[in-house]
């Protein structure tokens, strides 16, 4: 049953001579709900009844509320929201009322300056006021909410302003054409936080009044959850009196013509970690137990806060700015039970977004130690005892195999299991396909190949089917960071791409060996075989051990897949990778053929990388504008404004790499850089002879590393993934020749100039 304040709201609504019994607006109207600090897990809790009555009528999914910063205020939420691209706001909106009624025209926020001058800074070309300004001539636009916060006692001198739904309704003259923003809203209340709670009877007069004009778009805050989330007082009996209000507005709006969006704008400000909040859409297009998701995402069941603003100009048929970077709402197919599916969604989320810092710094810690005991073994080439060596054998693979095994323990419910049992988990996964490895009649490397390609096909098979295993995976999509939400983010695109050249090397490793030729025989081998090429040395006597065509054809037929998968709008969607790997699939396959890099490679490869992403450009901007990707959406960011977007990104890139170096725990990934350069120099010169291809692969990976940390925005995690498959095949090439020189009664000959 409704508090009696709310059914006082809803009979003066009832009788309101402004809106007569069977009366229609001559056209729809739009409102945006706010519910600041809402997770579904609290709406599970609590189930308040207007919002999962207006869930099951409509369309719903999680809020995304991630904006410049790693916790999003309740300024920059609301001005995020009437910009449709991520925006900074005010620590305070004094937008100045007189005394009398609660409803004012033409109000105007002081603050829009500074408003415009931090958008600029950010760099995402945000415009602050650009839903305001694009529904311009289409009906008034509204605020209603107030958040202040008064001393004990007072309600006529607020300590500190907190109008911030202004911030999503003003123009971008910082005009609002009606709002409800003053404490008239309010009545004392010592017990509540900030002294005071909202009037449920003057809020709801305020929604009606505005609401009566046709085409108006209001923007509406209860206001008490604005004040439990700032002044840190009780939610639930916030969310309580919010639920009553949108009952309200749910009495006013016709569901067959009006849209309802109720969203959340921040997560709990009290939790220790972000959180993904509330959307609900109800209205024309948005079926009844369906999913929101919209091409920002391009994940089922989540939405973003830029995506809100483009999503009320979709309904009125007005053209989005191009300023704004959101994507309209879309509803899809769903599950039975939304609402626990949601719930799950957050907590899953807030497990990968706080464990992901140890679980990598364990990962980074074990590869120092792991590979520091490598290069201490197999120093100047001598054999480690048989057990060293199997335990050797098993780690490495174990290291290389990791990766692969996050993806596989993605389904689980890590939340529930918690930490402990998170890795427990992790740990047998690794050691089971470990075990099955070396229990192949196999060489090190072809196990490593082995790993490499289930690797490949498990990845590739994902995006095609949607990329769910990319969600909340230790090196995959995290919706928190809202960085990414589908396709492959930079550390999935490092681990892929580097995996598929190591392997395009051993494929044609693998193919070129020759029978009864072993590697002090290979040592022999005059200078000319350094770089293989297509003339046959012909005064050397020992048979030739290039190429042949089905391994350099089947390293080809993997580069470009890989290069597909990464960068295809429909899988990968992954424009920085493809600058990257493109290049490096080039010049690895090249010296793969035995060609030497020169003038006229270089600039074949770079017209090669240049074709590649004009072909992926056209796909993109081929498709409707609801379904492109981020290469899309910068092109047409790049029509309107010209090279300002690409700079923008540019500037922004720089800046977040020198912020993962200076706090991210890759950046303690330096000593395996150290480790991988020893091991590299004591053996180069060995496997540059006895495994010319495999050096070919190792080239082409460090070039994916150096150009992955340039053209993507995560820095040093780049390269530092990358040597996660750079290192494994060094170590086993190197255990390997040395057990092939060990057998036959040889100790491998050092080169005392590896630069040779």
């Amino acid at each position: 049953m409704r508090s009696a304040a709310l059914s006082v709201g809803i009979a003066f609504l009832l009788v309101s001579p402004a809106s007569p019994a069977g009366a229609r607006p001559r056209c729809a109207r739009t409102v945006i709900f706010t519910l600041p600090g809402v997770t579904w897990g609290l709406v599970a809790r609590e189930r308040p009844p207007e919002l999962l009555e207006a869930m099951s009528q409509g369309a719903a999914g999680s809020m995304s509320v991630r904006t410049n910063d790693d916790r999003t205020t309740l300024g920059s939420a609301f001005t995020t929201l009437g910009a449709g691209a991520r925006a900074d706001g005010d620590g305070e909106v004094q937008a100045p009322l007189r005394p009398g009624s609660p409803i004012r025209r033409v109000v105007r926020i002081p603050q829009i300056q500074e408003l415009s001058r931090l958008a600029r800074a950010a760099g995402y070309g945000a415009r602050p006021g650009a839903l305001g300004e694009a529904l311009s001539g289409h009906g008034p636009v509204a605020a209603i909410g107030n958040g202040d916060l008064f001393p004990p006692g007072s309600i006529s001198a607020p300590e500190s302003r907190h109008r911030w739904v202004a911030l999503a309704a003003m123009d971008e003259a910082g005009i609002i054409d009606r709002a409800a923003l003053g404490p008239s809203l309010l009545t004392p209340d010592p017990t509540a936080p900030g002294g005071v709670r909202t009037n449920p009877r003057d809020v709801a007069l305020a929604a009606e009044e505005i609401l009566v004009h046709p085409c108006t778009t209001a923007i509406i805050d209860h206001g008490d959850l604005m004040r439990a989330e700032v002044a840190g007082g009780e939610r639930v009996p916030a969310l309580r009196a919010a639920d009553d209000l949108l009952g309200v507005l749910r009495e006013i709006l016709d569901k067959e013509r009006d849209l309802l969006l109720i969203v959340t704008p921040t997560s709990p400000s009290a939790a220790p970690s972000p959180h993904l909040g509330v959307a609900v859409a109800v209205g024309p297009g948005f079926p009844a137990g369906s999913w929101l998701s919209s091409a920002s995402t391009r994940m089922p069941g989540i939405v973003t806060l830029v995506d809100v603003a483009p999503t009320v100009l979709a309904t009125r048929g007005i053209e989005r700015p191009l300023s704004m970077l959101g994507r309209t709402f879309q509803p899809e197919e769903g599950m039975s039970d939304r609402l626990a599916a949601a719930a799950t969604l957050d907590q899953e989320s807030v497990f990968a977004y706080e464990s992901q810092p140890a679980l990598v710094s364990w990962f980074v810690a074990v590869q120092v130690i792991l590979y520091a005991a490598a290069a201490w073994s197999l120093r100047h080439g001598r054999e480690p005892g048989r057990r060293a060596a199997q335990a050797l054998e098993a780690g490495v693979l174990a290291a290389a195999l990791f990766p692969l095994a996050t993806y596989l323990a993605t389904p689980l419910d890590a939340h529930s299991l918690g930490m402990a049992g998170m890795v427990g988990a992790l740990v047998a996964i690794d050691i089971a396909m470990v075990m099955i490895l070396l229990v192949l009649p196999l060489t090190p490397l072809d196990r490593l190949l082995v790993g490499g390609l289930a690797f490949l096909a498990l990845i590739a098979g994902d995006l095609a089917l949607g990329g769910s295993l990319q969600l909340n995976a230790l090196f995959g999509n995290h919706p928190l960071v809202g960085g990414r939400f589908a396709g492959l983010g930079n550390t999935g695109f490092a681990l892929f791409a580097a995996t598929a050249l190591v392997c395009g090397g051993l494929i044609v490793e693998r193919g070129s060996r020759t029978p009864g030729l072993s590697v002090l025989e290979r040592e022999e081998r005059p200078p000319e075989y350094r770089f293989r090429t297509r003339e046959r040395v012909t005064r050397d006597p020992l048979p030739e051990a290039g190429p042949t065509r089905a391994g350099l054809g089947a390293a080809a037929a993997l580069f470009v897949a890989a290069v597909v998968v990464d960068g295809a709008p429909q899988l990968g969607g992954d424009v920085g990778g493809v600058v990257a790997l493109a290049p490096a699939a080039g010049l690895t396959y090249a010296l793969l053929a035995g060609r030497r890099p020169g003038p006229r490679l270089i600039a074949a490869i770079v017209a090669g990388t240049v074709a590649v992403l004009v072909l992926f450009a056209w796909t993109d901007l081929s498709r409707p504008e609801g379904e492109r990707t981020h290469l899309g959406r910068l092109l047409e960011a790049v029509a309107e404004r010209g090279a300002e977007p690409v700079t923008d990104a540019v500037a922004r890139k720089l800046a977040s790499n020198l912020e993962i170096f200076r706090l991210s725990p890759w950046s303690w990934v330096a000593p395996i850089v150290i480790v991988a350069v020893v091991l590299l120099v004591l053996r180069w010169h060995e496997l540059s002879v006895a495994l010319p291809s495999l050096r070919a692969a190792l080239l082409g990976a460090l070039l994916l590393g150096a150009l992955g940390a340039v053209v993507n925005d995560s820095g040093i995690v780049v390269p530092a993934l990358v040597l996660v498959w750079v290192l494994p095949p060094v170590v086993l090439a190197g255990l390997e020749l040395t057990n092939r020189s060990a057998a036959s009664g040889h100790t491998a000959p050092i080169n005392d100039h590896p630069s040779d």
